[in-house]
């Protein structure tokens, strides 16, 4: 049993002085500060509780927060050992206040099979340290339909989709797969997640930056190369073929400005139709979803010349409005949640000039943060910060008993401390394009179901993470 006394809780919209009661993995009692002095010990009397036995962390003056829930991430294995591992990165995770994580399917070999997810599921019940779920990843193989089919909404995330080349090549260019795997997505109530660009496009820009640099290409040149143009015709494609089939359906890592009017539409015309459709109304019902990614909020183009290679990521960072655009769109509720991309590579594997480098950078670790860096610059509000990261990656996916701060749930915390934290690198990849910086919060203490997984910033070898589940109420 533990108390978490006289921090400062930040949940649902609210902040307020309180202490947590946590007893069996489960916040059992809180306590607002404009309680009576003697309202634990009563409630321990009342339930047969004996306070004495109780384990005290002292949050005065730190901030009680739900661990953040990252709903995509890249932890490289099976199959890229060498640059992360389940174990390495969520140990990186729940250092960075991360709970709880969704990976991708982009492993050798592709998880695009029950068989695979299922491995994937235990490596992580043997090494996890934040709770986990994985995607099953769509292919061209017509079998692969029947692997969806096959596919349990309650215990898996859902399914992802790449609409471009990326790491791990996963692209699908035929329409009437695509097609099929959104039909099949709603019969079954699974959710689609989707990698959102135009290769026909992406191609044609590269040509053309080769004819005027020939193979020594700034990487500035990057969001020229995987342009907003780009970016914009994956999205109409997905966004129809979610509303045709009335699919569940997030975007994954919006990038550019051009996005989030097509996705405010989208969210109008299918939520309300999805609501109407439903009895009663299923008010607050949403079935196209967005999320972009900390780095597209934190950096910009003028960054790629300081970067490099380390900023290069797919889809590309972009101009300073495009993530202006995106910082009002999280605050007005277009864009729904803050995810990472988190994608370690090796150092070696940066190097080569922009033709060779790979993309993808690693923030799980830090993201959290990062907002929380913002936050104290005026950009966020602490509140804001939590419902983007915590508390809306729990509702838009449906995620059981997780995501706030409230009586019942698991005890998922992160405890925030405020000082000047220069970054520290955890990735096994062994770089973070943050090094150098100094932020204003980092996580003193992390919680995952009830346990103690990080004190004082440092790992304290246990594990306690479990499996997600959803509720899928729609």
């Amino acid at each position: 049993m533990i108390l978490i006394k006289n921090g400062t809780v930040v949940s649902d919209g609210a902040s307020f002085k309180g202490s947590i009661l946590i007893d069996g993995g489960i916040i059992r009692k809180i306590f607002a500060e404009k309680d009576t002095p003697d309202s634990f010990t009563d409630f321990c009397t009342k339930n047969g509780i004996d306070s004495t036995t109780c384990d005290v962390i002292d949050a005065s003056g730190k901030l009680v927060i739900p661990g953040a829930i990252d709903t995509h991430v890249h932890f490289r294995e099976p199959g890229a050992e060498q640059k992360g591992t389940i174990a390495s990165e969520s140990a990186a995770a729940v250092k960075g206040g991360v709970t709880s994580y969704m990976d991708m399917p982009n492993n050798t070999p592709q998880t695009t099979t029950i068989e695979r997810l299922e491995n994937k599921h235990k490596i992580a019940e043997a090494s996890s340290y934040a709770n986990w779920s994985f995607f099953l990843g769509a292919s061209t193989a017509r079998e692969n339909i029947k692997e969806i089919e096959a596919l349990d909404p309650k215990h898996n995330c859902g399914v992802k989709l790449f609409l471009a080349s990326t790491t791990g090549d996963m692209k699908i260019t035929d329409d009437t797969i695509i097609d099929d795997i959104f039909r099949t997505a709603t019969d079954k109530n699974i959710t689609i997640s989707a990698h959102c660009e135009d290769d026909r496009i992406i191609n044609g820009n590269l040509e053309r930056i080769k004819e005027e640099y020939g193979n020594d290409i700034p990487f500035s040149c990057h969001p020229l190369i995987r342009s907003s143009e780009s970016c914009v015709s994956g999205t109409r494609k997905a966004l129809e073929l979610a509303m045709k089939h009335k699919t569940r359906f997030h975007l994954a890592h919006l990038s550019c400005a051009e996005e989030i009017p097509l996705i405010a539409q989208a969210k109008m015309v299918c939520n309300l139709n999805c609501n109407m459709a439903t009895e009663g109304g299923g008010a607050g019902r949403k079935i196209i979803t967005a999320e972009t990614c900390a780095h597209y909020v934190w950096f910009d183009a003028d960054s790629y010349s300081r970067l490099g290679a380390r900023l290069k990521c797919n889809p590309a960072v972009k101009y300073q409005h495009d993530r202006e655009s995106i910082i009002a769109a999280l605050k007005s509720g277009v864009i729904d949640n803050i995810a990472t991309d988190h994608a370690p590579h090796l150092p070696c594997d940066k190097e080569g000039g922009y033709l060779r480098s790979a993309g993808g950078l690693p923030t799980v670790g830090h993201s959290l943060q990062m907002m929380l860096e913002l936050a104290y610059k005026g950009v966020f509000t602490i509140e804001e910060v939590v419902s983007k990261m915590c508390t809306a990656p729990a509702q838009i996916w449906d995620i059981e008993n997780r995501g706030h701060i409230r009586e019942g749930y698991a005890a998922d915390i992160a405890i925030i401390e405020h000082g000047e934290f220069p970054v520290e690198v955890n990735y096994k990849c062994g770089w973070s394009p943050l090094e150098g910086e100094t932020f204003h919060y980092r996580v003193a203490h992390t919680l995952v179901n009830g346990t103690v997984v990080v004190y004082n910033g440092k790992l304290t070898g246990e594990h306690a993470a479990q499996r997600l589940t959803f509720s899928r109420s729609f």
